[in-house]
Order: structure tokens, then C-alpha cells, then sequence
């Protein structure tokens, strides 16, 4: 007879697992509110993380789903994540060898939240419960709105940044939703 165990925290490959991170990017985005002299530091942080952290996350979420599927959601979480800094680097920090490049990259982004849809339908197919082209909606969403809307206050920037990423993250997540549905497996 075997034992029943509990599953623990590593055992569980959902979002649970994510809530430190998640915990601990709330507090140094309230605490960066509060501290004055804090909020320029915190904001370029969060700008640089913003478009990484989700996109990561997108991609080791398809983790198990074959070769074909990794291999697709790596060329697209890499080409946003490249293409986000840019927009990043360009547009919020003015690094002059980038800003030349911010508008073709945005464009690059626009591509990858597309191409997102596609694997969050493969996603939905394979692993039956996806959320690729939420993730990479956020990445896609901030760094563009970040590269358009850098003003005197970077901490307000960022702030809006993140409420723009995640609109455009609930309308990939929707938008894959309703594609893997009309393209689900038969």
C-alpha cells in the first residue's frame, strides 16, 4: 500500500508558486511609491525586469509540450524580450544608439504578440490550459507603452506602463482563449 502524500509548493506547477515573486515586486512598487528618493531607482528597475519576468515565465510554462512547442515559444519569447529592451533602452533610459531602432522594434514586439497567439493556441492543444499569450501581452504591452510615454516622473511612467501591459495581457490571454477553442483538437 503507498502513502498518500501532500503535494508541497515545488510539487504544484501553478501560479501559487510564483506569489514570493509576486509579493515581492508589490512591495518594492509600494515602497517605491512612498520613498521619494527611492522611485527614479525603483522605476528603472522595474522597467528593465518588466518585459523579462512575464516573458520567462510564458516560456517555462510549456515546459513538457514537445519539442516543437518549446522551440517556437523560445523564438518568441526571445524576439519580445530583445525587441521589449529596446523599446526599453530607447525610450524610457535614451540610450542614443537605440533610439533609432524603438520604432522597428515596436514593430518586432507587435510581430511577437501575434506569433503569441499562435503558440498559446498549440499551448491550449497540447497542454490543454494556457496562458502564453497573456505573458507575453504584458511584455509586449509595457515595453511599447514605455517607449512612447517616458515623462518627468519615471515612477509614473512605469506605473502606467504596468496597467497598460496588463490590459493587453487579458486581451492576449481572451484572444488565445477563443482561437484554441475555434482551433481545439477533435
Amino acid at each position: 500500500m503507498v502513502a498518500a502524500r501532500w503535494p508541497t509548493v515545488s510539487d504544484d506547477s501553478s501560479e501559487r508558486s510564483y506569489l514570493p515573486w509576486v509579493l515581492a515586486t508589490l512591495v518594492l512598487v509600494v515602497g517605491g511609491a512612498k520613498i521619494d528618493a527611492a522611485r527614479p531607482l525603483v522605476a528603472r528597475v522595474l522597467a528593465l525586469a518588466a518585459p523579462v519576468v512575464p516573458v520567462a515565465i510564458a516560456v517555462k510554462r510549456v515546459d513538457g509540450g514537445g519539442a516543437t512547442l518549446e522551440r517556437a515559444a523560445g523564438v518568441v519569447g526571445w524576439l519580445t524580450i530583445l525587441a521589449a529592451e529596446v523599446c526599453v533602452a530607447g525610450g524610457f533610459f535614451h540610450v542614443e544608439a537605440l533610439t533609432g531602432l524603438v520604432s522597428s522594434a515596436r514593430f518586432v514586439v507587435y510581430g511577437a504578440v501575434a506569433s503569441a497567439l499562435v503558440v498559446h493556441t498549440l499551448e491550449a492543444r497540447r497542454l490543454g490550459k494556457a496562458r502564453f499569450a497573456g505573458y507575453i501581452g504584458i511584455a509586449g504591452g509595457f515595453s511599447t507603452y514605455i517607449s512612447l510615454h517616458s515623462g518627468a516622473d519615471p515612477f509614473t511612467s512605469v506605473f502606467g506602463a504596468f496597467f497598460v501591459g496588463m490590459f493587453v495581457g487579458g486581451a492576449g490571454l481572451l484572444s488565445g482563449e477563443l482561437l484554441s477553442r475555434v482551433f481545439k483538437k477533435s
